[in-house]
């Protein structure tokens, strides 16, 4: 499917920032790790959208630490980003579900994928891949019975900063995120609202939200940030970022949270 392919703009693009990087000291680590896992290549996409991360990181003109220890365990998150305040960012990359797998026909060079209506309580579904979403994400921060990566917040910002290229097929758009982060209450008509055994699928910041890992989240993550790249270029990241904040952590002031948003180093270039 094509969510989960290599493309020649993705590869071209992912090695002129490696070039970039190479005399950047701290994300050689991250070079490293990707020389190790072998290069430019699909299995490899996670850490590609690492790569491409750190690049449009080096173009803000930013120092961070790569894989930083933050205190949970003996886990690590991507990138611990200097600054006031400082922010500490963890990447997901959400490939193609088995959902959508099995949901696609292949013909020949062509392939089909439908995700059906008829039975909204399916994995094969915009609902089922909305909750696969949020489990995705939720990993970030409970994992295996317990809290991985982000501590209780301590001044940093926390972000979890998605490429959502795999989810639904390559088409979430913001009402998606929106549904999967703040949940219904933002979302303005009836017709972007997506149901699971009758009722509406509540985002992870949302009360209530019956994932194991939606508590931590509400309590320890002050967004989350969803990119679909499409061109692979200068500024795509940040120009494409879409940040849903956590307004329990912002004590629900549009304040505080524009405020945050203006520290955030890949903020969306002013129009």
């Amino acid at each position: 499917m094509w969510s989960d392919f290599l493309s020649v703009a993705e590869a071209r693009f992912t090695e002129s920032a490696l070039a970039v990087l190479a005399s950047v000291a701290w994300a050689r680590p991250l070079l490293h790790r990707l020389a190790q896992a072998g290069g430019i290549k699909t299995a490899n996409l996670p850490l590609l959208f690492e790569v491409r991360v750190a690049y449009e990181l080096h173009r803000a003109g930013v120092t961070a630490d790569y894989e930083f220890a933050a205190g949970v365990g003996n886990t690590t998150i991507d990138f611990r980003v200097y600054g006031s305040p400082e922010w500490l960012i963890e990447t997901a990359s959400v490939g193609e579900s088995d959902a959508v797998k099995s949901a696609t026909r292949r013909y020949g060079m062509l392939s089909e994928v439908t995700l059906t209506d008829v039975e909204p309580d399916s994995k094969s579904s915009e609902e089922g891949e909305l909750i696969l979403l949020e489990q995705k994400l939720g990993e970030k921060v409970f994992r295996s019975g317990r809290a991985t990566k982000f501590p209780c917040p301590k001044g940093a910002m926390h972000l979890i900063l998605a490429d959502t290229r795999g989810f639904n097929v390559g088409l979430g758009d913001r009402y998606d995120y929106l549904h999967a982060t703040e949940g219904v209450s933002v979302l303005r008509d009836e017709v972007y609202v997506r149901y699971w055994n009758g009722k509406p699928i509540k985002g992870l910041f949302e009360s209530g939200n019956p994932l194991a890992a939606a508590r931590l989240v509400q309590e320890r993550v002050h967004f989350i940030g969803f990119v679909r790249e499409r061109q692979f270029c200068d500024g795509e990241i940040p120009r494409e970022c879409y940040l849903c904040p956590n307004g329990r952590l912002f004590g629900y002031s549009r304040e505080a949270t524009l405020a945050a948003y203006r520290s955030f180093p890949l903020r969306r270039p002013a129009p």
